[in-house]
C-alpha cells in the first residue's frame, strides 16, 4: 500500500518545522502511523538531517 504522505522540514529542525501533507486517505490513524514510521526511518537513516 502506498501512503502518499509527504513531509517537508528544515534540516536540523525536524520537530519544530515538520509539515505533513497527504493525498489519498481520510484514515487519520493510518496517516499518524505513516508519520511515525517516517520519523523512525529518518532517525535511523538520516539522524544528522533531523537533529543538530
Amino acid at each position: 500500500m502506498t501512503n502518499r504522505v509527504t513531509c517537508v522540514f528544515k534540516n536540523g529542525k525536524f520537530n519544530e518545522t515538520q509539515k505533513f501533507s497527504y493525498s489519498q486517505s481520510d484514515d487519520f490513524q493510518q496517516l499518524a502511523k505513516a508519520a511515525r514510521e517516517m520519523g523512525d526511518w529518518l532517525r535511523e537513516n538520516h539522524y544528522e538531517k533531523i537533529f543538530p
